[in-house]
């Protein structure tokens, strides 16, 4: 059994009964949201769980299993998620699973990169009515609180992403998935067994793909270095 399906009892019977009640409305003074945040990186989860936990009752955990099994004692009104959460089931897959079992919860992603197939490999789509964050855009805590306000009392439309600002480079999405790869370190030799295609085509396409990104082979720099620091830059985008 997966942690997805273990999750799912008594699920429905609280989606209908949320969808009788309608929207959550915010209205005692003293009233403190449950946020779960979602992150593998010790380090963010400990400064933004510390920061939001000025207006919210935050709990942190690392892995999407972890956070399936808080849903029940922990009863988050908003889940806030990183989307590349290491081995195992990634971000995209839980706000999935939030959409179709427990659409009350507000859903927000928080990641490093400014388009989500930069960010995992499975190509899992967002699910609408999440809203997208990328941490380079943020100028402090609050907008990250105002996304989660938002997002608990949204109508179910599309949240668009971040809006792209200037300096922001576009890729295809198949030179994303390229780049993507690069990022984690991989060989010309890696890419070419992920992607299915000989060491010569998977060259020629990080090669496009490094094009794409403005990375020239620079002796003082090594592109493959390059390419790595602009898509963990929040800059690269998927157009």
């Amino acid at each position: 059994m997966s942690v997805f399906d273990s999750a799912r009892a008594g699920d429905q019977a609280r989606v209908q009964d949320v969808r009788r009640r309608g929207h959550l409305r915010v209205v005692e003074d003293d009233f403190r949201l449950r946020v779960l945040l979602v992150d593998d990186d010790e380090f963010a989860r400990s400064v933004l769980g510390d920061a939001l936990s000025a207006n919210a009752d935050v709990l942190t955990v690392s892995t999407v299993a972890e956070a399936l099994a808080e849903l029940d004692d922990f009863d988050p009104h908003a889940v806030v998620s990183d989307l590349d959460l290491g081995s195992g089931p990634d971000g995209a897959e839980l706000l999935n699973v939030l959409a179709e079992r427990r659409p009350w919860i507000g859903r927000i992603v928080l990641s490093a990169h400014a388009s989500h197939i930069l960010a995992v490999g499975r190509g899992t789509p967002i699910p609408d009515g999440s809203i997208y964050l990328v941490k380079s855009d943020l100028k402090s805590v609050s907008e990250v609180y105002d996304a989660i306000l938002l997002a608990i009392d949204n109508s179910g439309d599309v949240v668009a992403p971040t809006k792209v600002a200037d300096g922001r480079i576009a890729v295809t999405a198949s030179q994303a998935t390229v780049l993507r790869l690069v990022a984690l370190g991989m060989s010309t030799s890696a890419v070419a067994s992920e992607l299915g295609v000989s060491e010569r085509a998977a060259e020629t396409t990080i090669d496009k793909a490094f094009d794409a990104l403005g990375v020239t082979s620079d002796e003082s720099v090594n592109p493959w270095i390059a390419a790595a620091m602009l898509m963990r830059s929040g800059r690269v985008y998927v157009k």
